[in-house]
């Protein structure tokens, strides 16, 4: 079975390269400057975030604004990890204990023995803490980790939430004033929607406006990735694989993307006890495709038929932002607002981006636009 390539998080011997990406993230973290990172859905956001934690021993805590339907949804999770991440920040909390009641008194910290050992525990009333709770108890963390001198990182994922549930931005407010004072805690930013965190970090109008430095996740490139499966190869079959496969694999099926590359290698490692034929690379493909698609077809399925067009045309051609009457009449809409419309509706959703490098539309995922065809 392949221990290489994996759908989870993917660490130690399972990460491939992000070697720039990784020093530049610890450097931020250790400079106590904020990172949000940007990349499509499946890009290996968390993976490189993760890496980067394990790497270092960083003590952290991760807030996931995923399941949060509301202000108090979001301030409950900070309130309650934030509690825990006290604990996590010594070996010794009685050695502590005094700079915890120093910078928490006003939360009548408590300390409670369990078999695991000694945790924190903070009086504060969640369902009415407000957002200067936050903002105070984040700056308190900061606090204790310049007195323990250690370097703490606070992550706050799938952070495209706060586009709808903060929308008069007190909350990201709060987090700013904490985040421009730190001096120890180094805030990292990420999720699953590129638009949106576009949005809360570039637009002037909003509270976390240059907060942060931007990292753009990319794909990782092909001779990176030719390293990473040579070496995975000698160690499944002894051999490597010929060029020509890999270049199928990584050029022609999955186009570079992190997901499918490890999941396509993950179904060939794990099917084939020897090298596997071009023709067994097909078939495992064939299998990945087959259990794909019916996601694809929920994506597509929620879309109007103006989308669902321009998706269909973009599978096959890529076009710029000029809309003429030709383009229309080949993508099959009759006006220009509904092009537009459509067009905005696929890059919020993360489906289509526009690429600086060629001026043109394409479709992120490969899959999407081999079901499309």
């Amino acid at each position: 079975m392949s221990q290489k390539f994996t759908l989870a998080i993917a660490k130690g011997e399972s990460f491939c390269n992000r070697t720039q990406e990784k020093k530049a993230l610890s450097k931020s973290i250790n400079h106590a400057e904020h990172t949000v990172i940007i990349a499509p859905r499946r890009y290996g956001k968390t993976s490189l975030i993760s890496e980067v934690i394990r790497l270092n021993d960083y003590k952290h805590v991760w807030f996931d604004f995923l399941k949060a339907i509301d202000t108090a949804d979001v301030i409950h999770v900070i309130c309650k990890k934030l509690s825990n991440l006290i604990g996590q920040m010594t070996s010794d909390l009685n050695a502590i204990k005094g700079l915890i009641y120093k910078f928490f008194a006003h939360y009548k910290p408590e300390f409670i023995s369990t078999i695991y050992g000694q945790s924190v525990k903070l009086s504060l009333q969640e369902k009415t803490a407000s957002p200067e709770d936050i903002a105070d108890l984040l700056l308190s963390i900061d606090q204790l980790a310049i007195s323990l001198e250690i370097q703490v990182v606070i992550v706050c994922d799938e952070f495209q939430q706060m586009y709808d549930i903060d929308k008069s931005g007190v909350l990201q407010a709060a987090i700013r004033h904490a985040a421009e004072r730190s001096e120890r805690v180094a805030y990292i930013f990420s999720g699953s929607s590129r638009h949106m965190l576009e949005v809360l970090f570039m637009d002037k109008s909003k509270p976390l406006y240059r907060l942060c430095k931007i990292m753009k996740l990319d794909k990782i490139e092909l001779e990176h990735y030719y390293d990473f499966i040579e070496k995975a190869a000698k160690e499944r079959w002894g051999s490597v694989l010929p060029k020509q496969i890999m270049d199928e694999i990584l050029v022609n099926m999955t186009e570079l993307h992190p997901y499918y590359v490890n999941y396509l290698c993950m179904e060939i490692w794990d099917r084939y006890e020897t090298i596997p034929s071009m023709e067994q690379v097909k078939i495992a493909w064939a299998s990945l495709c087959e259990q794909i698609f019916p996601y694809i077809k929920e994506d597509v399925k929620g879309l109007s038929p103006n989308q669902k067009r321009v998706l269909k045309y973009l599978s096959q051609y890529p076009f710029g932002k000029t809309l003429d009457q030709t383009l229309l009449v080949e993508i099959g809409i009759r006006n220009y607002s509904s092009a537009k419309q459509a067009l905005e509706y696929l890059k919020t959703k993360d489906l289509i981006y526009y690429s600086l490098k060629d001026n043109q539309y394409h479709i992120y995922d490969p899959l999407l636009r081999k079901y499309l065809r």
